[in-house]
């Protein structure tokens, strides 16, 4: 369970149920993370009116719950905490009417994981931007847009580090929905 490859030294038995030990732990933590905020959204989602929203700002997260319409989701700019930013589509289609009652949810978090592996976590030192939309059951909405009128995501990036150049890629993705 704790050998990775070939090697049975005390020194990578050890490294390995550290890292194990430690995954182990981080699920939980994340687990728990989620049935915090789905039970915080469910109860806002009940107790907040039409242009009211409410804001959790910490160094671990920042939360934006708003309850609005479907009317006034187009092309509606959601501020993050520093420069992040959500701006929806101006045209998207939906199963709800224009007049329903929606809440959005947006989460910003820090240090978002790049990739990990059994052997080291790796962070990009920038932070992860989500976005959902519940109707009044809580119930999580899908929108779909077009890849002329998609939904913006700005994500800032640490300040303080040093990034190389890079290359210019569409991060857009698109996926059908039957």
């Amino acid at each position: 369970l704790f050998i990775g490859g070939d090697d049975f030294s005390w020194e990578a038995i050890q490294k390995s149920r550290n890292l194990y030990c430690q995954m182990k732990v981080s699920n939980k933590i994340a687990a728990q993370f989620n049935e915090t905020l789905a039970a915080v959204t469910t109860a806002l989602n009940i107790h907040l009116n039409i242009a009211q929203s409410t804001i959790i700002n910490t160094a671990a997260v920042f939360i934006s719950l708003e309850r609005t319409t479907m009317a006034s989701l187009s092309s509606k700019l959601i501020r993050q905490v520093g420069t992040g930013q959500i701006r929806m589509s101006s045209i998207f289609d939906s199963n709800l009417t224009e007049n329903s009652s929606i809440l959005l949810r947006s989460i910003m978090q820090p240090l978002a994981v790049a990739g990990a592996s059994r052997s080291q976590a790796n962070t990009n030192l920038s932070t992860s931007i989500s976005l959902s939309l519940f109707d009044l059951n809580s119930n999580e909405i899908s929108i779909r847009t077009s890849a002329d009128h998609s939904i913006e995501l700005l994500i800032p990036r640490d300040p303080n580090s040093l990034i190389p150049p890079m290359t210019l890629q569409n991060v857009t993705s698109m996926s059908a929905v039957h």
